[in-house]
């Protein structure tokens, strides 16, 4: 049996005490010196990276047209010959390209347009991108081209713009179209104003620091990556996709003046209205929307309750690029849900 020598001496005790803390003295100094080590070698990485892969300030646009608008140069694709006019306005990180597959289609009774919004795709990155710049600039393109109260088929974030061309000029247009996008608020926290303090200051620090600059670079220039990310978004099936499609949509984002808009473009959020703006609107009005877009483009039910429960299609199969998930249906819809719209003025 061992013996009990009773308590260990005191000066034993705080020996033990002290070769503990100097353990963890010497783990933390070490830690910390890992730390910077990593975050010095990432950074030269970083900065390394950067310098060897500087995109030109700007490409040019390997299709479309421009057209000055209020000063600013504004690209856009047109497709078809005759019929009332349609104006389609992409959503975030979107450009005209998106809507390809089902202009083809639509332009065979239409006369569509695909607008390049303000710092999207090939349009003028003018550093003004609040959704009253966004709507001027849509309202004013209608204008300049003498169009007949076209309809405006706003996707995602642009379901938010082409409402607010509504609120702001509803003698201009015939109608309006929410394509997965209910006009409100991302779930983020975006005020909707589109004011300059509408985003988050880290967010908009990430994206001016190397760090964010590089994965920037990495995700805009992955093929594999970029077909994934869009072709996730499709739905159940994306038949509208194809690699020189991701292609297209990709390249506007590798120029230098993309990757300078992106710190502005967070100060604004994603652009919105409020629901009270939204059950403001009058002009004519509808919705068509993925069915397995659950909320990407926000909530299908508030869309349909802010907007007075208009006409409604659902896509089967579609998640929130309904357009490229199935762009005969998709086609077919906006037939149904525009016919009379323009007519009626």
């Amino acid at each position: 049996m061992r013996a009990n020598h009773g308590p260990l001496p005191e000066s034993l005790t705080a020996s033990s005490v002290r070769r503990r803390s100097s353990w963890w003295r010497r783990a933390a100094r070490f830690t910390g010196r890992s730390v910077v080590a990593v975050l010095a070698l990432v950074t030269v990485t970083s900065l390394v990276f950067n310098a060897v892969t500087t995109p030109p300030p700007t490409l040019p646009a390997p299709s479309g047209a421009d057209l000055v608008v209020g000063g600013t140069r504004v690209h856009y694709q047109r497709w078809g010959t005759h019929g009332p006019p349609l104006v389609l306005v992409h959503g975030f990180a979107e450009s005209s390209v998106a809507w390809g597959p089902a202009a083809e289609l639509l332009a065979r009774d239409h006369v569509v347009y695909a607008v390049d919004l303000a710092g999207y795709g090939y349009t003028d990155f003018t550093g003004r991108y609040a959704l009253g710049d966004q709507v001027d600039l849509v309202d004013a393109f209608v204008r300049r081209l003498g169009l007949d109260h076209p309809v405006l088929i706003g996707h995602s974030m642009g379901a938010a713009v082409v409402g607010g061309v509504a609120l702001a000029h509803p003698s201009d247009i015939g109608g309006i179209v929410f394509v997965d996008g209910d006009g409100l608020p991302f779930a983020n926290g975006s005020t909707g104003s589109g004011s300059a303090g509408g985003g988050s200051g880290p967010a908009r620090w990430i994206l001016r620091s190397p760090y964010g600059i590089s994965a920037y670079r990495l995700l805009t220039r992955s093929a594999r990556l970029d077909d994934r990310l869009i072709r996730s978004n499709c739905g159940a099936t994306c038949l509208g996709l194809t690699p020189e499609l991701v292609e297209a949509w990709m390249r506007p984002m590798r120029q230098g003046a993309a990757e300078a808009a992106l710190p502005a473009m967070a100060a604004n959020g994603v652009l919105s209205l409020s629901p009270d703006q939204l059950r403001a609107i009058r002009v004519p009005r509808a919705i068509i929307w993925g069915e397995l877009d659950l909320r990407s483009g926000g909530s299908l039910d508030d869309a349909r309750h802010d907007l007075g429960e208009p006409p409604t299609m659902v896509i089967p199969g579609a998640g929130h690029l309904a357009m490229l998930g199935d762009p005969v249906t998709f086609a077919a819809d906006v037939e149904q849900v525009t016919a009379g719209m323009s007519a009626a003025h």
